[in-house]
């Protein structure tokens, strides 16, 4: 059970940003004014809110208190998944489209990545699910992505390369394959995920572009981003991970320091 997602909520300012796209906070030197009027212009992150002075904006505890203190409130999201890693890494063979396997994740890798080596599109779009290929097909018509763009890409990425298979994860409906390109001047794995239609192994987006592992790298604990509340407005979908965190805040912050939900 590997934690790949971790939300730090902080209460008292506004944000100005979805949560989905909140940009993570670093640690900053930051010089306190004695007093509000010096305060003016001046940028104090979430992260040493403890530090604002009190002024009209923000004024005084109308009644005692203690000295303020920083604190966080830290929601984490965690993926269950098997992982397993292939010993030694495994160089991808190239395969034309006439022997193409579909009955293992494995071969369905081959097939998909055999056909970007060659620049074979057609190919490559038939290793994908009927989803993702309309998907890619609305993409040409667009005008956003047609074949010719990815046939260049592909030349660019793959032109002269290994890529080796190095790991796979395995998920509820879905395993996903993380391979890498040797030579390349990115180490960084790229994860692909398959699903089992009616005997055969074929590529999908439905779990997202890049599925969760977006930010995934092997040996990797987590991603830590550090956001703050936003008007609900900005989170119109009551199943999205970042409206339940934040009521989690709202409900919880002054009984537990953090919270940990499991996916189902």
């Amino acid at each position: 059970m590997i934690l790949l997602h971790t939300t730090r909520w902080f209460p008292g300012v506004a944000a100005l940003l979805p949560l989905m796209f909140a940009a993570g906070l670093s640690a900053q030197t930051v010089n306190v004014p004695e007093t509000a009027a010096q305060a003016q212009g001046l940028h104090i992150d979430a992260q040493h809110l403890k530090d604002v002075p009190y002024g009209e904006a923000l004024p005084k505890p109308l009644y005692p208190s203690t000295p303020r203190i920083q604190k966080e409130f830290v929601i984490r999201y965690i993926y269950d998944y098997a992982m397993s890693t292939y010993s030694p890494a495994v160089k991808l063979p190239q395969v034309p489209r006439a022997q193409v396997d579909r009955t293992t994740p494995e071969a369905a890798l081959v097939a998909l990545v055999s056909a970007m080596r060659s620049g074979d599109y057609e190919g490559w779009l038939q290793c994908w699910d009927e989803a993702a290929r309309k998907g890619f097909e609305q993409m040409a018509k667009n005008g956003q992505a047609d074949a010719a763009k990815f046939k260049q890409g592909w030349a660019t990425a793959f032109a002269g390369k290994e890529i080796v298979l190095i790991d796979r994860i395995e998920l509820v409906g879905n395993v996903i394959l993380d391979a890498r390109v040797q030579g390349g001047g990115n180490a960084q794995p790229f994860p692909t995920v398959f699903r089992h239609i009616e005997g055969k192994w074929f590529a999908t987006q439905e779990l997202g572009n890049n599925a969760f592992l977006g930010s995934y790298q092997p040996g990797l604990a987590g991603v830590d981003n550090r956001v703050t509340p936003v008007p609900l407005t900005m989170l119109p979908n009551p199943n999205d991970p970042n409206y339940t965190a934040q009521a989690e805040f709202l409900h919880n912050h002054a009984l537990v320091p953090g919270v940990a939900r499991a996916g189902k």
